[in-house]
């Protein structure tokens, strides 16, 4: 018997959601006549008369920009997903299934269905996600800007204590949404969009209800008499309470919140004012949707992005031998005109690692910002040169100096002159103490993977971006020096080699190793660079302090893009007297620019990231400084 039951209400739950809407719209309804008068209901046409053509204009003008508004909001959930339907398809599907589905009901299954009619390259999963998607993020939108409208326009259906705490609410969640972009619930992996993606969002949502109101305003025998901000706010209400409910066209609870949030209009112009609105902005954009339906659209795909894996080839013979850690991070390549990038997705900025790899850099900023906009993003760039930077602000992009290359010539260098003695010191306390270096071929060796080990255990997880983690399939294509003490391998430091030079990566030692082991081996690679007829040596960045002239986006970028022991850092560097080169990070404008620094330093400091970056040098050395 309990089975039977359990079979029954299964079965009956569809039917329930289909007949629960159309019951609260008959009430709704009912609830109207009992309000109504009926000489309001004979009122309606003569009141539809006085409207001057000019307002029937503006109303379908007003209509059609908001259903402009509402197909770009699904462009942006197309480029979120990666369909690769073009912009003006994505428009005219979003803004056709819209059409349908307010006048039809059930609003996710029907503008899926919609959708994927109209768009015939649009599978039904992509077509669900995007309905569900345009339907979840454009209630949160509208309550956003129901809390808003409360403090200039309100309402009692509104109450501003209510707003404030919903408008606290939306902001806590973006902020989790950038603290932490994916997370997972119920075994279901969910990523939060761009903030770029959100703010679009908002501003598409605005401007769609903003022009639907304006229509109605427009269609209003006395809407001249009426502040344009009442109803507005009074249209939100009336569309939030026919989302909610579900029911074909909001039928009954659209007109019923409307009458009592403008009581001040008289009834029969109200309702002869809905009558119209509903002819122009329900009955015709579905009409019109109809077409799509019978004649879908044929345009094939785009392709999804311009990015492709990175090629052995082109980071061999890059300018910077420090884009091999490219072959961990996950970057990928970014092409135009004979130009290349090595470009990271990060959840709020696509982030072009250094200069290009090849071509010129005047042409990759265009495309890298095409390539960001795509993905919902903004573009940065980080740890570019002063050249690269220099386009850049010709351009307008906002320029930041981030931090300093530490470079050396190993033809030149020679550390007998007076600004070696720090260094001289530390490598006779290491030969002291009997370390031996040696050039290591084998980073599959059991010894190298404990050190690691117990280095992140005295140092905390390793994380890379621009700097690698250990990996013996990774380093296999670098430099390895091992330093011995006695019988015991003590630490190791790894280095990229390119055609044109030598740059430090890995550095890891234990906490027993004696204090100078590191400067040996990184001596000894400078020496065997030079053996080698490199003419570059690189030690990698060195952050820039803030000075008391700084602007605050400078101090601002400066405290996130700078590691806990930087005066550590610098004192290790400045023991091989480098030349220091610039180093820039860059975006369109300058909230761009500190919200992708913010973005980039929340993925250096989320563990078990892939894509993170650790300015490792002052860990490496903290073991050493204590000894």
């Amino acid at each position: 018997m309990r089975n039977l039951v359990v079979i029954g209400l299964a079965r009956a739950r569809p039917l329930a959601r289909l007949l629960v809407p159309l019951l609260i719209g008959a009430g709704c309804l009912w609830l109207l006549s009992r309000q109504m008068e009926r000489s309001s209901l004979a009122g309606i046409g003569p009141a539809q008369a006085t409207l001057p053509l000019p307002q029937w204009i503006g109303a379908l003008a007003a209509t059609a920009l908001s259903f402009w508004a509402l197909g770009r909001y699904d462009v942006i959930f197309h480029r979120m997903i990666g369909t690769g339907t073009r912009d003006g398809d994505a428009v005219l599907s979003g803004a056709s299934s819209i059409a349908i589905a307010q006048v039809l009901g059930m609003g996710v299954l029907t503008g899926a269905l919609v959708r994927w009619r109209i768009l015939p390259g649009l599978s039904p999963a992509q077509a669900t996600k995007i309905a569900f998607g345009v339907a979840v993020s454009f209630l949160i939108c509208l309550l956003a800007l129901v809390a808003i409208m409360a403090f200039v326009a309100p309402s009692p259906l509104a109450p501003t204590p209510l707003a404030a705490v919903v408008i606290f609410i939306i902001f806590i969640c973006i902020i989790l949404g950038i603290l932490y972009p994916e997370t997972t619930l119920l075994k279901h992996r969910i990523a939060a969009p761009p903030l770029r993606a959100a703010l679009w969002m908002m501003l598409f949502s605005a401007l769609d209800t903003a022009a639907a109101a304006t229509a109605l305003y427009l269609l209003l025998p006395t809407g001249s008499a009426l502040a344009w901000p009442v109803v507005y706010m009074a249209y939100l209400l009336s569309l939030c309470a026919a989302l909610f409910t579900g029911t074909p066209g909001g039928v009954g609870p659209f007109e019923l919140v409307l009458l009592t949030c403008l009581p001040a209009v008289p009834e029969a112009e109200l309702l002869a004012g809905i009558v119209a609105f509903r002819l122009i902005y329900y009955a015709l954009p579905a009409l019109l949707a109809i077409r799509f339906l019978a004649v879908p659209l044929r345009h094939p795909p785009r392709a999804q992005d311009g990015l492709r894996p990175l090629s052995d080839a082109a980071l061999h013979e890059a300018p910077r031998a420090e884009l091999g850690v490219c072959r961990q991070n996950g970057a990928r390549s970014l092409s135009f005109g004979g130009a290349e990038l090595a470009v990271l997705t990060l959840p709020q900025t696509v982030t072009a690692l250094f200069d290009p790899l090849r071509g010129k850099s005047r042409a990759m900023l265009p495309a890298l910002a095409a390539q960001a906009q795509r993905e919902n993003r903004w573009p940065l760039v980080y740890k570019c040169s002063a050249g690269m930077a220099l386009h850049g602000r010709k351009l307008g992009w906002s320029v930041l100096h981030i931090a300093d290359e530490a470079v050396i010539d190993p033809l030149r260098f020679d550390p007998s002159g007076p600004a070696f003695r720090q260094l001289r010191r530390k490598l006779r306390q290491a030969e002291k103490a009997g370390i031996c270096v040696a050039r290591c071929t084998e980073p599959q060796r059991p010894e190298l993977r404990r050190i690691d080990a117990e280095w992140q255990a005295e140092n905390g997880a390793a994380r890379g971006l621009s700097m690698g983690r250990f990996c013996p399939g990774y380093l296999r294509d670098h430099h390895i020096y091992i330093a011995r003490h006695g019988d015991e391998i003590v630490g190791f430091i790894s280095l990229h080699a390119n055609a044109q030079e030598v740059c430090l990566d890995l550095m890891r030692t234990r906490a027993s190793a004696p204090n100078g082991t590191v400067h040996l081996m990184i001596q000894t690679a400078i020496s065997q660079a030079a053996a080698a007829g490199y003419r570059r040596f690189s030690l990698a960045a060195l952050p820039c302090r803030a000075g008391p002239d700084d602007s605050p986006l400078r101090r601002l970028a400066l405290r996130l893009t700078r590691p806990g022991n930087a005066e550590g850092l610098a004192r290790f560097k400045s023991c091989f007297a480098p030349r220091l080169q610039p180093l820039y990070a860059m975006a369109p404008h300058g909230p761009a620019l500190a919200l992708g620094l913010a973005d980039l330093a929340l993925a250096i400091r989320r563990d078990g990231s892939d894509r993170v970056h650790d300015d490792h040098e002052e860990n490496a050395f903290a073991p050493a400084a204590q000894t």
